[in-house]
C-alpha cells in the first residue's frame, strides 16, 4: 500500500523558469475578453488573476506564469478553452507595492526532515515560499536566511531591488491543504478510457488508480507538492480509504475530495478537486503520434544547435519533426511549460526531453503512475547539431 501511496506522491512538478515567445491578444466581442497589456497589481497570481477576470477572463480557464523579478507575467490558457481567445499573452506588471509584507501572505514553511533534509537551502526555502504566495522573488532581490534549528526563515529585500519594508519572518508551523491546493478546479483531464470504463462500472475497485490519474494533474495546477512527496504519502496513506471520486456518467463532470493531517506539516484540513473527464486519447510527443511501450527511450536526432537560451527553440524543433508544423505552430507558446528538458548538455550535444506529467496536450503519465493509470511513460533522447 505505501509504495502505492508514494506512486500518488510522486504525481507532482516542479515550476519552470524558461522564457517563450507568446502570442498577441486577439480576443473578440463574442468571448468578451480584453486583456491589458499592462496592470497595475500586488504581484502575485491571485491578485493577477483578479485584475484579469475583470476583463472578461474566467481565472479558473488560465495558468499564469510570473517571470523572475515580478515584473511581467504570462497568462496561459487551457489549449482545450471553448472560444479560445489567445493562447498565451505576455503582461507588463506595475506594481501597486513595493512592501514585501504586503506581497507574502502565507508566512510558514513548514518543516519536514523527510522531505527537505536536514538543512534546507535558501533557494529551496524561496522556491516554496514563491509557491505558496504565487509570487516570483529571485535570490538577487532578496536575501534568505534560513536558521537550520528553529526552522525559521528570514526574506530581507535588498538594496536596489524595488522592493521595501521590514524584513519578514517565515515560521515552520503547519499549514492546511487550502494553502497547498490553491486551484481546485482543473478543468478537462485526461483519464484513460480502459480506466475510465472499468471504474464506472465497478467504482471500489478503481478508487485508487483513479486517485493517481486525476492527481496528475492537480499536481500539475499546485506544485507545492513536489517538494513534500514523503508528506503526501503519508496524507493519501491516512485518507484513501475515506476518499471519494464522484462522476457523473452523463457529463463526466466530477470531483475528487479527501481529508485528512500529517502532523507538523498539515494541518486537519481537506480539499476538494473538480475537473470533467475525457478520455478521448490526446497526442504521443513521438513520430507521427505512434504509441510508445512504457518506460521507452526514443532517439531522436535533430539537425539544429541548441544552447541553454535557445531550449524552446530545441521543444519546437523536436514537435516539428515528430508532429509536423502544424501541430508545432499550433501549440509552440506553450512547449515551455509542456514539454520538460530533463538534461541538457552543449558540449556532446545531446539532451533528454519528455512531456510533462498532467499535459494539456500530450498523452503521458508520470513514471512511477504509469502502472496505474494506464499511461505510458517515455523520454525523447536527442542528439542534436548533426
Amino acid at each position: 500500500m505505501r509504495k502505492l501511496m508514494m506512486i500518488l506522491a510522486s504525481l507532482t512538478i516542479t515550476a519552470t523558469t524558461a522564457t517563450t515567445v507568446v502570442a498577441c491578444n486577439n480576443g473578440t466581442k463574442e468571448n468578451k475578453v480584453n486583456v491589458k497589456d499592462k496592470y497595475q497589481v500586488i504581484p502575485t497570481v491571485k491578485n493577477i488573476k483578479a485584475a484579469i477576470q475583470k476583463d472578461g477572463v474566467n481565472p479558473d480557464d488560465v495558468d499564469i506564469d510570473i517571470q523572475p523579478g515580478m515584473k511581467s507575467a504570462i497568462i496561459r490558457y487551457m489549449p482545450n478553452t471553448p472560444n479560445l481567445p489567445f493562447l498565451t499573452k505576455k503582461i507588463a506588471l506595475d506594481w501597486a507595492t513595493t512592501d514585501i509584507n504586503q506581497m507574502l501572505k502565507i508566512l510558514s514553511v513548514p518543516y519536514s526532515k523527510d522531505d527537505l533534509g536536514e538543512n534546507v537551502k535558501p533557494e529551496t526555502a524561496l522556491a516554496i515560499i514563491n509557491i505558496l504566495n504565487g509570487t516570483q522573488f529571485t535570490l538577487d532581490q532578496v536575501d534568505v536566511v534560513v536558521d537550520n534549528d528553529s526552522h525559521i526563515i528570514t526574506l530581507t529585500p535588498k538594496a536596489g531591488s524595488g522592493l521595501t519594508g521590514n524584513a519578514v519572518t517565515i515560521d515552520g508551523q503547519p499549514i492546511t491543504f487550502n494553502d497547498i491546493f490553491q486551484e481546485t478546479n482543473l478543468g478537462t483531464i485526461y483519464i484513460d478510457k480502459d480506466l475510465y470504463d472499468e471504474y464506472m462500472s465497478n467504482p471500489s475497485s478503481k478508487i485508487l488508480f483513479m486517485a493517481a490519474a486525476i492527481m496528475e494533474f492537480g499536481g500539475d495546477r499546485n506544485r507545492f507538492p513536489a517538494y513534500y512527496k514523503s508528506t503526501m504519502a503519508n496524507a493519501m496513506i491516512s485518507a484513501i480509504r475515506s476518499a471519494k471520486v464522484n462522476i457523473d456518467p452523463n457529463t463526466k463532470k466530477g470531483t475528487f475530495s479527501m481529508e485528512t493531517k500529517v502532523d507538523g506539516v498539515i494541518a486537519q484540513s481537506g480539499f476538494t478537486f473538480n475537473f470533467t473527464v475525457d478520455t478521448n486519447p490526446r497526442t504521443y510527443l513521438t513520430e507521427n503520434n505512434t504509441k510508445p511501450t512504457s518506460d521507452q527511450a526514443i532517439d531522436v536526432n535533430l539537425p539544429g544547435t541548441y544552447t541553454e537560451q535557445n531550449l524552446d527553440q530545441l521543444r519546437y524543433d523536436l514537435a516539428k519533426q515528430l508532429l509536423g508544423e502544424n501541430f508545432a505552430n499550433k501549440y509552440k507558446d506553450i512547449f515551455y511549460d509542456e514539454i520538460w528538458v530533463l538534461t541538457f548538455d552543449a558540449n556532446t550535444k545531446k539532451a533528454v526531453l519528455t512531456p510533462k506529467p498532467g499535459s494539456k496536450i500530450f498523452e503521458i503519465s508520470d513514471k512511477t503512475a504509469s502502472s496505474l493509470t494506464g499511461i505510458p511513460y517515455y523520454t525523447l533522447n536527442v542528439t542534436f547539431g548533426g
